[in-house]
């Protein structure tokens, strides 16, 4: 089966129009690796984040939670005193062995105030003009 049969899927262009052409985003991403923390139910687990958007974020584990698990995210992003707190929820996940891509879960913010968007979106636009 492939990655996107069985679920429903919505892609987004970076200028926010719906688009059927695959790997199309609704905001730029840019790779990291910055641990992050999170809580659902009452775990709570340390892993790295792989990359960062505006709208979310890839959590590189070998233990992906299933899609639609909520959980609340901490963590700080390179040149920020800010520590981010910001609720999402698992929208799709990647199990060891599946190529040579790394497991995990993709992670889309919710409830997101308009400080913390604009600063993880400064972070995103300066690492893309640096590696420009």
């Amino acid at each position: 089966m492939g990655a996107s049969e069985g679920r429903n899927t919505i892609q987004m262009t970076t200028d926010g129009e719906n688009s059927s052409e695959p790997g199309r985003r609704l905001h730029s991403r840019t790779p990291v690796r910055i641990e992050v923390f999170y809580s659902y139910g009452s775990d709570f687990v340390s892993d790295y984040m792989l990359n960062v958007s505006r709208g979310g974020l890839f959590i590189e584990t070998f233990s992906p939670l299933d899609v639609g698990t909520k959980i609340h995210l901490r963590f700080s992003l390179p040149a920020f005193t800010d520590i981010f707190n910001i609720k999402g929820t698992v929208v799709w996940k990647r199990p060891a062995g599946h190529g040579a891509s790394p497991p995990g879960m993709g992670v889309q913010f919710e409830e997101v105030d308009k400080k913390d968007a604009e600063l993880i979106d400064n972070f995103v636009k300066s690492q893309i003009d640096t590696a420009k």
